[in-house]
């Protein structure tokens, strides 16, 4: 490793990010269940580690397969997540390891977008670590709860879905996004050394939309066999929306989209393989078929008749023109077809679905407009923010949206200027390239920008970035464009421009990290904030679940040290306790002091303690310590309380 500052703080990043990638990584292998996806994790994860370009085209392939292989395989969970950490794991300390280094002449959109890329990565962080420490005060202490985080991300994270349920609500969509982000970034780095990559890439991305696909079309067929191949059998496969990608269909629809545009880039640059290329987009476009998604239909076809105009444009480009007029009229065709033969649900239903969940998403983002309410929050919070009489608890159906309520405007913006610096430059190029200009990978590069683009116009009635599934070739796709287009520019900078623009990447790069480390510091007063916001009124830890005794009186076990919240406005409260084991001293704090100490026997008696009275709290933690020999009793999960005293219900006096 260089000994220079920049070399040093890669390699630490590097190895951090390692530690966060092999860390959930592990409870594969330590979990129950099927050896065949450890066995899968585990060779990925070597093969990642020796050749990175290897590891990232196998990921490629292999994540959209993930659902599918785990219903074969009966694994617990989708085989995605275990299938992308293994690769980042595995190149992450390919990474660290050969301490590598930026060479050459770097494209200027590859440079914003390894900017862009981490600091929208910071901000899903810190936004997590928001909605972490405000559940841990209603869950457990910190560092009883910090033990637990530890062990549900080593142990459980791809474990056994009942397995730290607490943990997996906050947990799983912002490691979801930091993955799928990682990917991207990892797609720009390896292109710089292994210029193919592009094309690899595109292969294993149709490789896996006609894999999916053909599953899709293998259970149509099982079932028409099934049925006879009677009369009804047409009608009702009509009515049926099928997915083998994941368990959304509008989520699959958007899916098939991006992988039509790296099919049909393959039948124009990829010509050795015509006839494979060309079955593949017959499945995708069956499977984008069977899932029955009016956007999934209509972006593409979007896109097709752009392309189409595009192509038309160019002098001499007849073929491309043919080959993208076509593509427009068959989609149009084909989805003129489904919406005329497929009963479906009203568009005017749909229609109202999607602007109620956008009004509920709005008024989050004014609730709260800068920071959003937090990464994978919108589905919990959703009925709370919705119409009267609406009150559903669903997604926003609008990516867009959804990364407006959950990071605000700063989530959203950075994840528009990331998909600008990437989409612009590449369409830039396409746009303005000449036949005799056009380089053998620019059809590839202009298709697969084509459906990067149908998938993001998706993202207006839709939300595929939140299926695992989806989103992972969406990010693989979008990280390919830049180094793709830096291959057509063969041209290296002029000294002035490439002096000019280390200048302004140097500007640019501690812009970032000023802005970097104020996401980061902004976490206290935002968890402050959320604590204030927060319902703590049955908040309690350190108790067991509730029992009842001889005398009909409710009560609670405590562990050694417990609490509960009470109104601020509360002048006292008086709790009974009693210790049938034998005498317990029992210490009381409000705001961690101790206001009162008694002994407790047998007999129940009430502990009073007068509080400040704030009407500006809503909520004071009232704390009980006891000082006892502990006796193991059973807790409300199940789990032993170490104990000998009971709480009953509280009083509270105003």
């Amino acid at each position: 490793m260089r000994g220079t500052r920049p070399g040093q703080a890669r390699f630490w990043a590097q190895a951090l990010a390692f530690v966060a990638a092999a860390l959930p990584l592990a409870s594969v292998f330590i979990s129950p269940g099927p050896r065949t996806p450890k066995l899968l994790a585990a060779i990925l994860l070597a093969v990642s580690a020796l050749r990175p370009a290897a590891g990232w085209v196998a990921t490629a392939a292999l994540a959209p397969l993930g659902a599918l292989a785990a219903a074969r395989l009966g694994a617990a969970s989708s085989l995605t997540e275990p299938v992308v950490l293994a690769f980042l794991a595995g190149w992450l300390a390919h990474e660290a390891s050969h301490a590598a280094v930026r060479t050459g002449h770097e494209p200027p959109a590859a440079d914003l977008a390894l900017g862009l890329a981490p600091l929208f990565g910071v901000t899903v962080v810190a936004s997590l670590a928001v909605n972490l420490a405000a559940q841990h005060v209603t869950v457990d202490f910190p560092a009883p709860y910090l033990r637990a985080l530890f062990r549900f991300l080593w142990h459980d994270y791809l474990g056994s879905a009942g397995a730290g349920a607490r943990f997996r609500a906050p947990i799983t969509p912002a490691f979801q996004v930091l993955e799928a982000v990682a990917l991207f970034v990892a797609a720009i780095v390896l292109s710089r050394r292994w210029p193919r990559l592009g094309l690899q890439g595109a292969r294993a991305l149709a490789a896996g939309a006609a894999a999916t696909a053909a599953a899709a079309v293998y259970t149509v067929i099982w079932t028409a066999a099934a049925s006879g191949w009677d009369e009804a059998f047409p009608a009702g496969i009509a009515s049926v929306r099928l997915s083998s990608v994941g368990p959304d269909v509008n989520a699959a629809g958007s899916y098939y989209a991006l992988a039509l545009g790296a099919v049909g880039g393959l039948i124009l640059a990829d010509r050795r393989y015509l006839v494979i290329w060309g079955v593949a987009g017959i499945l995708a476009l069956a499977g984008l078929w069977m899932t029955g998604s009016r956007i999934g239909l209509a972006a593409p076809a979007i896109v097709a008749i752009a392309l189409a105009a595009l192509a038309w444009r160019r002098n001499g480009s007849r073929a491309a023109t043919l080959a993208a007029a076509g593509g427009a009229a068959g989609l149009v065709i084909l989805a003129g077809a489904y919406l005329h033969w497929t009963p479906r649900t009203p568009a005017g239903t749909a229609l109202e679905w999607r602007l109620q969940q956008g009004a509920t998403a709005l008024r989050m983002f004014a609730a709260h407009p800068v920071f959003g309410v937090g990464v994978g929050r919108f589905y919990a919070l959703s009925p709370a923010y919705a119409s009267p009489g609406w009150g559903y608890r669903e997604n926003a159906h609008n990516n867009f949206l959804q990364v407006l309520a959950e990071l605000g405007l700063l989530g959203l913006g950075l994840l528009v200027a990331l998909l600008a610096c990437v989409l612009w430059p590449a369409w830039t190029l396409v746009v303005s390239a000449t036949p005799a200009a056009t380089a053998r990978s620019d059809p590839l590069l202009t298709c697969l920008a084509g459906g990067v683009t149908a998938y993001v116009l998706t993202w207006f009635a839709g939300h595929p970035l939140l299926v695992f599934e989806t989103a992972v070739p969406f990010w693989m796709a979008l990280g390919l464009l830049p180094g793709m287009a830096s291959t057509l520019r063969k041209e290296a900078p002029e000294p002035a421009a490439a002096g000019r623009r280390r200048r302004v990447l140097t500007v640019g790069l501690r812009t970032a990290t000023l802005l970097a480390f104020a996401i980061v510091l902004s976490a206290v007063p935002r968890a402050r904030a959320e604590l204030r916001r927060a319902d703590l009124s049955r908040a309690v830890m350190g108790f067991s679940a509730t029992h009842t005794d001889p005398g009909g009186r409710r009560f609670r076990w405590m562990a050694r040290r417990a609490q509960v919240f009470v109104p601020g406005d509360a002048r006292e409260v008086a709790i009974p306790l009693s210790s049938p084991a034998g005498p317990a001293v029992i210490r009381l704090l409000v705001d961690g002091e101790v206001v009162s100490r008694l002994v407790v026997e047998r007999e129940w008696r009430e502990a009073v303690v007068r509080l400040p009275g704030d009407q500006r709290r809503r909520f004071v933690p009232l704390e009980l310590r006891a000082s006892v020999v502990p006796v193991p009793v059973s807790g409300g999960d199940g789990a032993p309380i170490d104990t000998r005293v009971r709480v009953g219900t509280p009083r509270i006096l105003r």
